[in-house]
């Protein structure tokens, strides 16, 4: 797996901690979904900061996998590996749950492999969690396609590719980016939604054009949680 960007620990800390709400929702929705423990774990791919696992699954048995290091987990009952998704070995227990949370953004250039890793690990629920495109996110890729900024915006899979795998459950939500002015805006999108690193001169433009495109310095992220589950055998 390839990490497109500048991303690090640090970055992640201070988006997911400071300007955007998401995890803290995305946790709360969780809570309601999560099938209960069948003395299995709960995988969470790209785990980041591990928060959403502390928030929603505390008590559970998890491994949480990220290709960045980050500390320890805060949970005595979670596990931290610092590793690629594809290096990955198969727990020896099975996985009640895999968590996939904003990552498909970078596996996009990997989704057959993507397929055959998660078959392999055979979950008995996968839960993915995207954003959702909305008019300013396609005039934002026009922005950045008529300029030949080359991006990678985060797909949303409305349709799961996983054969043997049936969507049980989906729910929407809207996070908020919220930054102190449109220039720390134009950076936070461009580099933590769009994974593209502007030079100075190409973000001073494109915060000047985002000026007309939003009211203050706040932009809503519509997202979609989708809970699949393995198809029983004789089906």
């Amino acid at each position: 797996m390839t990490i497109k960007s500048n991303l690090t620990a640090n970055r992640l800390l201070q988006f997911k901690g400071d300007i955007n709400n998401e995890n803290q929702l995305i946790s709360e929705a969780l809570r309601t979904i999560l099938p209960a423990a069948r003395g299995g774990i709960l995988l969470d791919v790209g785990a980041g900061l591990g928060d959403i696992a502390m928030r929603a699954f505390p008590d559970r048995e998890a491994v949480l996998v990220d290709i960045l290091d980050f500390p320890r987990a805060e949970s005595p009952r979670h596990q931290r590996h610092t590793i690629d998704f594809f290096d990955l070995e198969r727990p020896v227990r099975p996985i009640d749950v895999m968590l996939l949370s904003h990552v498909l953004q970078y596996l996009d250039d990997d989704v057959d492999r993507l397929v055959d890793k998660v078959r392999s690990m055979a979950p008995e629920v996968i839960i993915l969690v995207s954003n959702r495109p909305t008019k300013l996110h396609l005039k934002i890729d026009r922005w950045f396609a008529a300029r030949g900024i080359a991006h990678n915006a985060e797909q949303f899979f409305p349709n799961c590719p996983l054969g043997g795998y049936q969507r049980e459950r989906r729910i929407e939500l809207t996070s908020c980016i919220q930054c102190s002015g449109i220039n720390e805006l134009a950076q936070q999108l461009s580099s933590m939604i769009y994974d593209v690193e502007l030079e100075p001169e190409a973000l001073t433009a494109f915060a000047s054009w985002l000026d007309g495109e939003v009211e203050g310095a706040t932009v809503a992220l519509p997202q979609t949680i989708t809970l699949l589950r393995r198809e029983a055998a004789n089906a």
